[in-house]
Protein backbone atom coordinates (compact mmCIF):
# COMPACT_ATOMS: atom_id res chain seq x y z
CA UNK A 1 0.00 0.00 0.00
CA UNK A 2 2.95 2.43 0.51
CA UNK A 3 5.27 1.39 -2.07
CA UNK A 4 2.57 3.29 -4.83
CA UNK A 5 4.03 6.58 -2.99
CA UNK A 6 7.76 5.43 -4.18
CA UNK A 7 8.80 7.79 -7.13
CA UNK A 8 11.84 5.53 -7.88
CA UNK A 9 9.34 2.38 -8.87
CA UNK A 10 8.40 1.75 -12.02
CA UNK A 11 5.88 -0.94 -12.16
CA UNK A 12 4.16 -3.14 -9.63
CA UNK A 13 3.28 -7.26 -9.59
CA UNK A 14 0.00 -7.29 -8.11
CA UNK A 15 -0.80 -11.38 -6.84
CA UNK A 16 -3.89 -10.70 -4.42
CA UNK A 17 -7.00 -12.85 -4.48
CA UNK A 18 -9.18 -12.03 -7.58
CA UNK A 19 -11.08 -9.25 -5.98
CA UNK A 20 -8.28 -7.33 -5.33
CA UNK A 21 -7.20 -7.48 -8.65
CA UNK A 22 -8.76 -4.01 -10.48
CA UNK A 23 -9.02 -1.98 -7.40
CA UNK A 24 -5.07 -2.65 -6.90
CA UNK A 25 -4.26 -2.10 -10.36
CA UNK A 26 -6.15 1.22 -10.98
CA UNK A 27 -4.31 2.45 -7.36
CA UNK A 28 -1.04 1.77 -8.91
CA UNK A 29 -1.92 3.22 -12.50
CA UNK A 30 -3.06 6.57 -11.03
CA UNK A 31 -0.11 6.97 -8.90
CA UNK A 32 2.10 6.30 -12.32
CA UNK A 33 2.89 2.83 -12.20
CA UNK A 34 2.78 0.20 -15.05
CA UNK A 35 1.24 -2.90 -13.76
CA UNK A 36 1.88 -6.67 -14.33
CA UNK A 37 -1.58 -8.53 -12.60
CA UNK A 38 -2.24 -12.06 -11.87
CA UNK A 39 -4.78 -13.72 -14.39
CA UNK A 40 -7.72 -13.20 -13.39
CA UNK A 41 -7.18 -9.63 -14.55
CA UNK A 42 -10.43 -8.65 -12.81
CA UNK A 43 -13.00 -10.72 -10.39
CA UNK A 44 -15.78 -9.48 -13.35
CA UNK A 45 -16.06 -8.86 -17.33
CA UNK A 46 -16.75 -4.98 -16.17
CA UNK A 47 -13.74 -4.49 -13.86
CA UNK A 48 -11.91 -5.58 -17.03
CA UNK A 49 -13.33 -2.49 -18.79
CA UNK A 50 -11.85 -0.11 -16.40
CA UNK A 51 -8.66 -1.04 -16.27
CA UNK A 52 -8.37 -0.78 -20.33
CA UNK A 53 -9.66 2.43 -20.20
CA UNK A 54 -7.38 3.31 -17.09
CA UNK A 55 -4.41 2.21 -18.88
CA UNK A 56 -5.31 4.70 -21.68
CA UNK A 57 -6.07 7.66 -19.32
CA UNK A 58 -2.62 7.36 -17.58
CA UNK A 59 -0.83 5.64 -20.23
CA UNK A 60 0.48 2.87 -18.72
CA UNK A 61 1.18 -0.64 -19.34
CA UNK A 62 -1.16 -3.05 -18.14
CA UNK A 63 -0.19 -7.17 -18.90
CA UNK A 64 -2.37 -10.09 -17.39
CA UNK A 65 -0.25 -13.01 -15.94
CA UNK A 66 -1.36 -15.97 -18.38
CA UNK A 67 2.53 -17.21 -18.19
CA UNK A 68 2.20 -20.09 -20.77
CA UNK A 69 2.34 -17.14 -23.18
CA UNK A 70 5.83 -17.27 -21.95
CA UNK A 71 6.19 -20.86 -23.55
CA UNK A 72 8.66 -21.64 -26.36
CA UNK A 73 5.94 -24.73 -27.19
CA UNK A 74 3.28 -22.54 -26.82
CA UNK A 75 4.64 -19.91 -29.09
CA UNK A 76 5.84 -22.04 -31.87
CA UNK A 77 2.33 -23.59 -31.64
CA UNK A 78 0.69 -20.91 -32.35
CA UNK A 79 2.68 -19.32 -34.90
CA UNK A 80 2.31 -22.82 -36.70
CA UNK A 81 -1.44 -22.45 -36.24
CA UNK A 82 -1.00 -19.23 -38.05
CA UNK A 83 0.75 -20.20 -40.77
CA UNK A 84 -1.92 -22.44 -41.40
CA UNK A 85 -0.40 -26.13 -40.40
CA UNK A 86 -3.92 -27.55 -39.49
CA UNK A 87 -5.87 -25.78 -42.11
CA UNK A 88 -8.45 -23.43 -41.26
CA UNK A 89 -9.32 -23.49 -37.93
CA UNK A 90 -12.73 -24.22 -36.50
CA UNK A 91 -12.91 -24.73 -32.65
CA UNK A 92 -10.75 -24.92 -29.73
CA UNK A 93 -11.71 -27.59 -27.13
CA UNK A 94 -10.24 -26.47 -23.40
CA UNK A 95 -9.92 -29.07 -20.79
CA UNK A 96 -9.70 -29.19 -16.72
CA UNK A 97 -9.63 -32.70 -15.17
CA UNK A 98 -8.39 -32.43 -11.20
CA UNK A 99 -8.97 -34.56 -8.11
CA UNK A 100 -9.36 -31.89 -5.34
CA UNK A 101 -10.69 -32.71 -2.10
CA UNK A 102 -13.58 -31.37 0.07
CA UNK A 103 -12.78 -27.72 1.93
CA UNK A 104 -14.95 -28.99 4.52
CA UNK A 105 -17.65 -27.14 6.74
CA UNK A 106 -15.89 -23.76 7.89
CA UNK A 107 -16.59 -22.17 11.50
CA UNK A 108 -17.83 -18.66 12.12
CA UNK A 109 -14.66 -17.56 14.00
CA UNK A 110 -12.65 -14.65 15.28
CA UNK A 111 -9.82 -14.10 12.43
CA UNK A 112 -6.30 -15.20 13.75
CA UNK A 113 -3.91 -12.41 15.65
CA UNK A 114 -1.83 -11.72 12.11
CA UNK A 115 -4.66 -11.42 10.07
CA UNK A 116 -6.22 -7.77 9.16
CA UNK A 117 -9.52 -9.16 8.21
CA UNK A 118 -11.16 -6.29 7.48
CA UNK A 119 -7.80 -5.30 4.88
CA UNK A 120 -7.96 -8.62 3.34
CA UNK A 121 -11.42 -8.47 2.55
CA UNK A 122 -10.53 -4.56 0.88
CA UNK A 123 -12.94 -3.66 -1.49
CA UNK A 124 -15.62 -6.44 -0.85
CA UNK A 125 -18.37 -5.97 1.40
CA UNK A 126 -17.69 -7.10 4.68
CA UNK A 127 -18.02 -10.81 6.04
CA UNK A 128 -17.68 -12.39 8.64
CA UNK A 129 -14.34 -14.72 8.89
CA UNK A 130 -14.64 -18.55 8.50
CA UNK A 131 -12.10 -20.61 9.41
CA UNK A 132 -11.51 -22.67 5.99
CA UNK A 133 -11.48 -19.80 3.36
CA UNK A 134 -7.38 -18.56 3.68
CA UNK A 135 -5.32 -18.89 2.14
CA UNK A 136 -6.78 -20.56 -0.84
CA UNK A 137 -10.52 -21.90 -0.25
CA UNK A 138 -11.97 -18.40 -0.99
CA UNK A 139 -11.48 -19.58 -4.70
CA UNK A 140 -14.45 -21.35 -4.37
CA UNK A 141 -17.29 -19.12 -2.48
CA UNK A 142 -18.69 -17.14 -4.89
CA UNK A 143 -18.14 -13.46 -2.57
CA UNK A 144 -14.57 -13.91 -3.28
CA UNK A 145 -13.79 -15.93 -6.35
CA UNK A 146 -15.31 -17.39 -9.59
CA UNK A 147 -14.68 -21.07 -8.80
CA UNK A 148 -11.96 -23.31 -11.62
CA UNK A 149 -13.42 -21.26 -14.39
CA UNK A 150 -11.63 -18.08 -13.08
CA UNK A 151 -8.81 -20.15 -11.87
CA UNK A 152 -7.28 -22.69 -14.47
CA UNK A 153 -10.04 -22.32 -16.81
CA UNK A 154 -8.61 -18.83 -17.63
CA UNK A 155 -5.14 -20.47 -18.30
CA UNK A 156 -6.97 -22.58 -21.06
CA UNK A 157 -9.28 -20.10 -22.25
CA UNK A 158 -6.36 -17.36 -22.74
CA UNK A 159 -4.64 -19.93 -25.28
CA UNK A 160 -7.91 -21.11 -26.96
CA UNK A 161 -8.76 -17.47 -27.75
CA UNK A 162 -5.09 -16.56 -28.49
CA UNK A 163 -4.56 -19.19 -30.90
CA UNK A 164 -8.12 -18.49 -32.82
CA UNK A 165 -6.76 -15.14 -33.19
CA UNK A 166 -3.21 -15.97 -34.56
CA UNK A 167 -5.00 -18.23 -37.17
CA UNK A 168 -7.11 -15.89 -38.41
CA UNK A 169 -5.44 -12.27 -38.04
CA UNK A 170 -8.21 -10.73 -36.15
CA UNK A 171 -9.41 -10.41 -32.81
CA UNK A 172 -13.65 -11.67 -32.09
CA UNK A 173 -15.55 -11.87 -29.00
CA UNK A 174 -17.51 -14.27 -28.06
CA UNK A 175 -21.57 -12.82 -29.70
CA UNK A 176 -22.84 -15.11 -26.43
CA UNK A 177 -21.82 -17.81 -23.78
CA UNK A 178 -23.05 -20.14 -21.77
CA UNK A 179 -21.96 -21.83 -18.79
CA UNK A 180 -23.45 -24.72 -16.73
CA UNK A 181 -22.49 -27.07 -13.91
CA UNK A 182 -22.64 -27.55 -10.35
CA UNK A 183 -20.92 -28.83 -7.13
CA UNK A 184 -21.73 -32.88 -7.26
CA UNK A 185 -18.55 -34.89 -5.52
CA UNK A 186 -18.77 -33.32 -2.00
CA UNK A 187 -21.80 -31.81 0.71
CA UNK A 188 -19.10 -28.95 1.96
CA UNK A 189 -19.38 -24.84 1.75
CA UNK A 190 -17.99 -24.69 -1.62
CA UNK A 191 -20.61 -23.32 -4.20
CA UNK A 192 -18.81 -22.53 -7.52
CA UNK A 193 -19.00 -25.88 -9.79
CA UNK A 194 -16.90 -28.75 -9.35
CA UNK A 195 -17.72 -30.34 -12.67
CA UNK A 196 -18.75 -27.60 -15.52
CA UNK A 197 -19.07 -27.01 -19.03
CA UNK A 198 -18.51 -23.49 -20.91
CA UNK A 199 -19.36 -23.09 -24.75
CA UNK A 200 -18.66 -19.41 -26.17
CA UNK A 201 -19.79 -18.73 -29.80
CA UNK A 202 -17.56 -16.12 -31.67
CA UNK A 203 -19.10 -16.60 -35.36
CA UNK A 204 -16.74 -18.22 -37.67
CA UNK A 205 -15.42 -20.05 -34.62
CA UNK A 206 -16.01 -21.10 -31.69
CA UNK A 207 -14.49 -22.46 -27.87
CA UNK A 208 -15.09 -25.10 -25.38
CA UNK A 209 -14.02 -25.21 -21.71
CA UNK A 210 -15.32 -28.47 -19.85
CA UNK A 211 -14.08 -28.11 -16.08
CA UNK A 212 -13.89 -31.58 -13.75
CA UNK A 213 -12.01 -30.03 -10.92
CA UNK A 214 -12.90 -33.38 -8.07
CA UNK A 215 -12.60 -35.99 -10.43
CA UNK A 216 -9.78 -36.55 -12.69
CA UNK A 217 -11.28 -39.28 -15.04
CA UNK A 218 -8.86 -41.72 -15.46
CA UNK A 219 -11.53 -44.52 -16.74
CA UNK A 220 -9.83 -44.33 -20.50
CA UNK A 221 -10.54 -40.64 -20.87
CA UNK A 222 -7.22 -38.69 -21.30
CA UNK A 223 -7.64 -34.71 -22.07
CA UNK A 224 -5.23 -32.01 -23.78
CA UNK A 225 -5.03 -28.87 -21.94
CA UNK A 226 -6.23 -27.17 -24.76
CA UNK A 227 -7.17 -28.64 -28.33
CA UNK A 228 -7.32 -26.87 -32.29
CA UNK A 229 -9.61 -28.34 -34.49
CA UNK A 230 -9.25 -27.01 -38.36
CA UNK A 231 -9.95 -28.50 -41.94
CA UNK A 232 -6.64 -30.21 -41.79
CA UNK A 233 -6.66 -31.63 -38.62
Amino acid sequence: RTILDDKTLDAVFIATPNFWHTPAALLAMQAGKHVYVEKPGSHTAHESTLLANAAQKYSRHIQQGTQRRSLPAMREAMQRLKEGAIGRVTIARCWYDADRGTIGTGNQTAPPEWLDWALWQGPLTESPYRDNLVHYNWHWRWHYGGGELANNGVHALDLALWGLNEAHGRVLTPRRVTFNGGRYHFEDDQETPDTATLAADLGPWAVTWDGSSCHKRNGGESHAFVTFYGTKG
